[in-house]
């Protein structure tokens, strides 16, 4: 049953992984955004939040391979198909942008597990 748990549990990781290529694969005019830094803000927020869905499994070692260098080769994946796709342009600030969502989300990770470690104690 554990074993079961556990391949549950990379599925959010999985369907958003699947979610991030689909909506970049897309090909559609150039949107109207509110303020220019917004698709970087969505970008950020976007790796962020895959960064926490590969961090549900625990079993997920070693951690800065699944929560950084995962989602960074994931984002120049996506920013590399869009070379293919018209409307769409590869961006290595977009790219940047998810590296540093990853990132912080990482940090945020590491300081949430000290603190549930030292309740422990």
């Amino acid at each position: 049953m554990k074993i079961i748990l556990k391949k549950i549990l990379w599925l959010p990781a999985f369907i958003w992984t699947m979610a991030i290529f689909y909506l970049g694969s897309i090909p559609a005019p150039a949107p109207i955004l509110p303020f220019p830094a917004y698709d970087k803000i969505l970008h950020f927020g976007t790796f962020g939040l895959l960064t926490i869905l590969f961090a549900l499994p625990r079993n997920a070692r070693p951690l800065w391979f699944w929560l950084i260098f995962v989602p960074a080769v994931i984002g120049a994946s996506l920013e590399l198909m869009q070379l293919q796709i018209p409307f769409r342009e590869a961006d290595i600030f977009d790219w940047l942008a998810d590296i540093l969502g990853s990132f912080v989300s990482f940090i945020f990770i590491l300081f949430i597990n000290r603190v549930y470690a030292n309740r422990k104690h």
